[in-house]
C-alpha cells in the first residue's frame, strides 16, 4: 500500500525504505520506532510519524497532508 501511494502521489519525489527491525534493531533505536509498523515521514525541517494500520489509504493520506484523488 505504502509504495503504491508513493509512486501515485509522490512521483518522484520521495525515497522509501523498508526496515525489519528485527533484523536491524540498531536502525529501529536510532528512528525511535517503538511499534510496527510506523511510517516515518523526514523532510528537511521535521520528522513526522504514522503508526499503526497502514492499510487504509484515506488516513495514510490524509497524514500525509495529500488529497486523495478520485
Amino acid at each position: 500500500m505504502i509504495r503504491r501511494i508513493c509512486d501515485e502521489y509522490l512521483a518522484d519525489c520521495h525515497s522509501l525504505e523498508i526496515i525489519d527491525i528485527y533484523q536491524r534493531p540498531i536502525i529501529a533505536r536510532s528512528d525511535q520506532i517503538v511499534a510496527c509498523p510506523t511510517l516515518v515521514i523526514e523532510t528537511d525541517s521535521s520528522v513526522r510519524r504514522i503508526v499503526g494500520d497502514l492499510s487504509c489509504e484515506a488516513r495514510v493520506l490524509s497524514s500525509l497532508n495529500i488529497r486523495q484523488k478520485k
